[in-house]
């Protein structure tokens, strides 16, 4: 008995091993980084002024229209409970950062759910959806809720996957 439980013990922790180490040799590639030679789409230091989003009332606007101050681009989903959480500390960020500019964009394709969604909970920050994805494929994102954050000179400067509170969103954005 105890020679089997041994044995199960030593199992469980040869797969923890073999697990994290997957999970860290395929890291860069879930970000949308590939870590070889320079920059590619959607990754660290990349230009992206010129990429366009089209915001859920129809205007679409270029990235470069906020050059000069930082923007945080929010992928989520109404289903997607740590993205609601994470919505919820933008509404708290967005009120105490107003220098900062926050595009929420949905990975939802009915615009009339998310309008509604967002009338109902009174956001009033930037919303888009990501029609075809193109957005999702264009940084990458593959998990949500994934925050990119871009730099004064509309350069991608962090990718991060997971929900981030309001002192982690102001550490990362002001670099303190």
């Amino acid at each position: 008995m105890a020679r089997r439980r041994r044995y199960s013990v030593v199992t469980a922790l040869l797969a923890f091993a073999i697990i994290s180490a997957a999970i860290v040799i395929a890291y860069p590639s879930l970000v949308g980084g590939g870590g070889r030679g320079g920059a590619s789409r959607g990754t660290a230091y990349t230009y992206v002024g010129d990429l366009e989003i089209k915001l859920i009332n129809g205007t679409v606007i270029k990235l470069s229209k906020f050059r000069g101050r930082k923007v945080i681009l929010d992928f989520w989903a109404t289903w997607c409970k740590p993205c609601l959480r994470q919505l919820e500390v933008f509404r708290v960020f967005t009120r105490e950062h107003p220098d900062i500019v926050v595009i929420s964009i949905s990975v939802e394709l009915s615009v009339e759910k998310v309008r509604k969604f967002i009338e109902h909970y009174e956001y009033t920050w930037l919303f888009a959806i990501d029609e075809g994805y193109r957005l999702s494929k264009y940084f990458g994102v593959r998990f949500i809720p994934t925050l990119v954050v871009i730099g004064e000179d509309c350069r991608v400067k962090r990718i991060l996957i997971g929900l981030h509170e309001l002192e982690d969103l102001e550490r990362i954005v002001y670099g303190t």
